[in-house]
């Protein structure tokens, strides 16, 4: 590094460099990748009351919910149940979802490995700093997002497979020269 600069200033354009790496690629990714929406697939109007019987909710592709027997007020129309109006499209929703979040889980990490192994290529430190912690936050942000959908033995391999590549760029990069 040079001396002539003081060094909180390259630390400080290293974080810069890194949070504007993320937010690039976060923004670029819902530029150009949209994520489904929930009411295109639910619309709002199947909230409106007025499924009061099985028939009726499932007519509309909804799951009626019966309630168990209940003793009712002399004169008052009690519910025999409930409609979940939205199951069917919410289903629907949930599979597109899954794939468009597993989709964004493969270009964030593949885009986050790929910035960190350019950032410990890179000559200049800062930029390199830069780069390579945007690169990591990347790959943190994939997994984070991700995380609930891998499996038990899934997320394991997937932490060994990150700790093998890190040990081994560590070793390629800073391991001693013979």
């Amino acid at each position: 590094m040079p001396k002539d600069k003081p060094k909180y200033q390259q630390v400080i354009l290293s974080a810069a460099i890194a949070i504007v790496l993320v937010a690039f690629v976060m923004y670029g990714i819902s530029a150009f990748y949209q994520n489904p929406l929930y009411d295109v697939y639910c619309e709002p109007e199947r909230l409106a009351p007025g499924f009061e019987n099985k028939e009726q909710c499932e007519a509309i592709g909804g799951l009626w919910q019966p309630q168990p027997e209940q003793p009712c007020p002399v004169g008052q129309k009690c519910p025999k149940g409930w409609c979940d109006a939205h199951f069917t499209c919410r289903k629907q929703y949930e599979a597109v979802n899954r794939t468009y979040e597993r989709n964004v889980f493969l270009i964030v990490a593949t885009l986050g490995l790929a910035a960190l192994l350019a950032g410990l290529a890179l000559q200049l430190a800062v930029v390199s700093a830069g780069i390579s912690i945007g690169g990591v936050v990347l790959i943190f942000i994939a997994v984070v997002r991700y995380w609930a959908e891998f499996g038990e033995y899934v997320r394991l391999l997937l932490l060994g497979i990150l700790l093998g590549i890190l040990i081994y760029v560590a070793y390629r990069k800073f391991g001693r020269k013979s």
